[in-house]
């Protein structure tokens, strides 16, 4: 069972968010995530070695699409001076993702997270992270509907109990 915690922060977070292209990010990453709740029992079953802060995760995916089209990568080796774990491993999948605007995407990304790890209370596993993130938008429509708000423009049916 995937363990997280701040959910009702997280769940605040998510309902703030007025820019479309930020609440799409926001609401792309929570589907991801609640798929990936959903199928934690399958066989490509990725889990966190440590409970997940969904309102870090939320936050790190507003800020990776903040500013559109996305600035120059960080550089290679992200700074250290956040509560990450598995640091090594969530590069090397970075680097090895095929697809240069997904990997752009994904330093930046991985950025915000050990930036905002910096003030958790614990140790955050950037690797999870990273996976979820590079699962997230892996579809290049995704990025593109993040990109144009069209996620947040259309969130009220994901709402809709009739598509559950």
């Amino acid at each position: 069972m995937i363990q997280s915690f701040n959910s009702d922060k997280a769940s605040h977070y998510m309902d703030a968010v007025q820019d479309k292209r930020q609440r799409s990010a926001v609401l792309a990453i929570h589907l991801a995530w609640l798929d990936h709740f959903a199928s934690a029992c399958t066989s490509e079953c990725i889990e966190p070695t440590i409970p997940l802060d969904l309102l870090i995760l939320y936050q790190a995916a507003a800020a990776t699409f903040q500013d559109w089209p996305p600035h120059t990568p960080p550089q290679t080796g992200h700074a250290s001076s956040g509560h990450v774990i598995n640091q090594q491993q969530a590069n090397a999948r970075i680097l090895s993702a095929a697809d240069e605007e997904i990997r752009l995407l994904a330093s930046i990304f991985a950025h915000q997270v050990i930036a905002l790890s910096s003030t958790a209370t614990s140790e955050q596993d950037l690797d999870y992270y990273v996976q979820l993130f590079l699962k997230c938008v892996c579809d290049k429509s995704v990025i593109r509907n993040i990109a144009s708000g069209a996620i947040s423009e259309h969130s009220a049916q994901l709402c809709d109990p009739d598509l559950w």
